[in-house]
């Protein structure tokens, strides 16, 4: 899930999906950028953030707090200001919401199944502390 701007900036998103962030760190890794033990630290902390605290500068600056060294922020920095991948919108999200709706009526719905959170847990955690 995104968060994003209000309509006086055109709705631009201003958090950063997840499998763009696993993306980015992945080609980071891969080119050399950061270690893999910081890829794999840095895609936990993100995953751990709520959604609209993912974005890149909160992100880099949580993980240099957690420890991540100067010199890998730096030059991930560096690199997501060159590229800006969309997967998100560029994978099969676009190509199911242009199909035809005419064989919705032959599908059945899976039964929902709820999945506990970190997000779920610190909501219920806080909800328990604060009145109504």
């Amino acid at each position: 899930m995104l968060a994003y701007a209000a309509a006086e900036y055109d709705y631009r998103p201003v958090s950063e999906a997840m499998v763009n962030m696993r993306y980015r760190l992945h080609r980071a890794e891969a080119a050399g950028l950061i270690s893999a033990n910081s890829r794999a630290w840095q895609v936990h902390r993100a995953m751990d953030a709520s959604w609209p605290d993912g974005n890149w500068p909160r992100h880099l600056h949580q993980a240099q707090a957690d420890g991540l060294p100067s010199e890998e922020a730096d030059r991930l920095w560096e690199s997501i200001g060159t590229e800006r991948p969309d997967l998100k919108s560029n994978g099969k999200a676009l190509h199911l919401l242009a199909r035809p709706r005419e064989r919705t009526t032959d599908v059945t719905a899976e039964p929902f199944v709820f999945e506990t959170t970190n997000v779920w847990q610190r909501m219920q955690a806080h909800q328990a502390t604060t009145p109504l």
